[in-house]
């Protein structure tokens, strides 16, 4: 019986390395331990969810090859893009060309007129997230998730998400429309144009008048109780 139960659970043993990290899937945020990656767009997740695709949920892309690489075969990804790359040095070019179309970006936008791109904030946070905490390429243990709320941003503009659009996507292929982000972000800033332009208009200790046929208020008589005085 002893040994029927340890043949039972030893399939049922991580066999991972102490110590080592893995990729979460950003779909299912579970280990990868057998990696899909999608072509020709390159973005990466596990197995399972990739396989349940036809159209890349990151970039939109329509799948036409499912790539299956084990762990143990190694796989950097971008924690900028979400791309798999199956060397190192594919991966800091990668990372390079990125952080360059990102800073030539910046630059355009502050030399423009001296404001501020509407995702600049955004923008650097995501570079700073591509070259890691030291400078350096992101290592093939780094998390593979990324989260729009973990970096703390707000909802980035129309311009940021179209370059998002165009960075996501390997070279030489069409960005996504980003009609849907842009109509969003025309929507808040209209709401906050409308909200200061209130907030300008109105003195302060302004409060807005009562409504039609409101009774008077506590302790103050009508015009009819005041004439009876």
């Amino acid at each position: 019986m002893e040994g029927a139960a340890q043949r039972r659970s030893g399939g049922e043993l991580d066999t991972r390395q102490r110590g080592r990290r893995t990729h979460l899937c950003c779909v299912c945020d579970f280990p990868v331990s057998v990696y899909g990656r999608l072509a020709p767009c390159q973005h990466a997740f596990c197995l399972t969810c990739a396989a349940n695709m036809s159209h890349c949920i990151i970039c939109g892309t329509a799948i036409t090859k499912l790539e299956r690489i084990p762990r143990e075969a190694g796989l950097y990804i971008s924690p900028l893009t979400l791309q798999g790359f199956r060397s190192e040095r594919d991966l800091a070019a990668h990372t390079a060309q990125a952080a360059a179309k990102l800073g030539g970006l910046l630059a355009a936008a502050e030399g423009g007129g001296g404001r501020m791109h509407p995702g600049g904030r955004m923008m650097g946070g995501m570079h700073a997230a591509a070259m890691g905490p030291r400078g350096g390429v992101a290592a093939p243990g780094g998390m593979m998730g990324m989260h729009g709320g973990s970096l703390g941003m707000g909802v980035p503009g129309a311009e940021a998400m179209a370059a998002m659009a165009g960075i996501l996507l390997p070279p030489g292929m069409t960005a996504v429309p980003a009609g849907m982000y842009a109509t969003y972000a025309q929507q808040q800033q209209q709401q906050q144009q409308q909200q200061q332009q209130q907030g300008m208009m109105r003195p302060p200790g302004w409060k807005p008048p009562p409504p039609l046929g409101a009774p008077p208020p506590a302790g103050r008589g009508g015009p009819r109780q005041q004439h009876q005085r």
